[in-house]
């Protein structure tokens, strides 16, 4: 997982949802272009907060229950609905019964100050009284304001991490970006409204358990694109957000939902219209990738803003078959 700073936002502070829940952990931000032990390694650190939010409930809930989606507790506070910036919910916690066995639950809704409406149904009963649903999330202090109004960092696009070490002493490491905005994830929602548009019978496929999926298919997507235009040091942040970027999105989701048996009812071959939609993609993907219909591309001199000597230029790889 890749978790994103925005440049010159301070205050911002960075989520994680560890497997079980943890008593207790620390944190590092470390800046990769450093070896292990070298002065300028660690970029901030701290002990981190773990969401103290615990309540027992006061009804049965579960499967056996008229809704395997609400939980019922004394009192609500504590358990705020979040989105991430994709609007999707990420405010998760953990109930558990008397055991210890239980599982982790995202809360989307509170109505009153006695129930709290959950995401996905629960997989098992829990009892009244000897049952809790507790916080599980730990979150850093607010990322020092040095590395967050690093202009040099979110340029290079310099590699960082962050490494949560638990109290039992085992670690957990996610690699984290410096980027200028949110521009290749405002993008999404234009992605999803176009497909609903041309092919509504597709996008209403998309729905599980009462949720709209559409959205997590388009999301990802984009992270593949990304990522593998990364490893090419490419970065498509702007790209994605543009007219080309906005198709070659719309294409490869279309050709990764008729993978997975997904086409218009007009199409006739579910095949035929998956080759047509990998064609679309890939012709817009190498205008992002490689340049103009293919042409080389000239490296700019990022201080002067002029082209660089033709020795400096470069051909780039064709990305296919992503």
């Amino acid at each position: 997982m890749t978790q994103r700073l925005i440049y010159n936002l301070t205050g911002q502070v960075l989520r994680h949802v560890p497997g079980a829940r943890q008593t207790g952990a620390t944190w590092v931000l470390e800046d990769l272009l450093y070896g292990a032990g070298e002065t300028g390694r660690t970029l901030d650190s701290g002990t981190a907060t773990l969401d103290a939010a615990s309540q027992a409930l006061t009804a049965a809930a579960g499967p056996s229950r008229t809704s395997a989606t609400e939980v019922s507790i004394a009192a609500t506070a504590a358990f705020v609905p979040r989105a991430d910036r994709n609007g999707d919910p990420i405010a998760t916690f953990e109930i558990v019964d008397a055991s210890g066995v239980g599982e982790h639950v995202v809360v989307v809704g509170v109505t009153t100050t006695q129930t709290l409406h959950l995401r996905d149904p629960l997989t098992r009963d829990y009892p009244a009284t000897t049952s809790t649903i507790r916080g599980i999330e730990l979150s850093t202090a607010a990322i020092s304001a040095s590395v967050v109004q690093d202009e040099n960092r979110m340029h290079g696009d310099w590699p960082m991490r962050i490494v949560w070490t638990y109290a039992d002493g085992h670690r957990y490491q996610e690699q984290v970006r410096l980027l200028r905005d949110y521009a290749i994830d405002i993008s999404r929602d234009a992605v999803v409204r176009e497909i609903r548009t041309l092919f509504p019978d597709v996008a209403t496929r998309m729905a599980y358990n009462g949720n709209d999926t559409l959205p997590g298919h388009v999301g990802s997507m984009i992270r593949l694109l990304r990522a593998d235009a990364l490893g090419r040091s490419i970065r498509l942040e702007e790209f994605l957000a543009g007219e080309q970027g906005h198709w070659a999105v719309v294409y490869r989701t279309l050709w990764h939902l008729a993978m997975l048996g997904n086409a218009p009812a007009q199409s006739g071959d579910p095949t035929a219209w998956a080759t047509h939609c990998k064609a679309q993609f890939e012709s817009r993907w190498l205008g992002l990738v490689v340049g103009e219909a293919g042409r080389e591309v000239v490296e700019l001199d990022g201080a002067t803003a002029t082209a660089s000597s033709s020795d400096a230029s470069e051909y780039r790889e064709i990305l296919t078959g992503l």
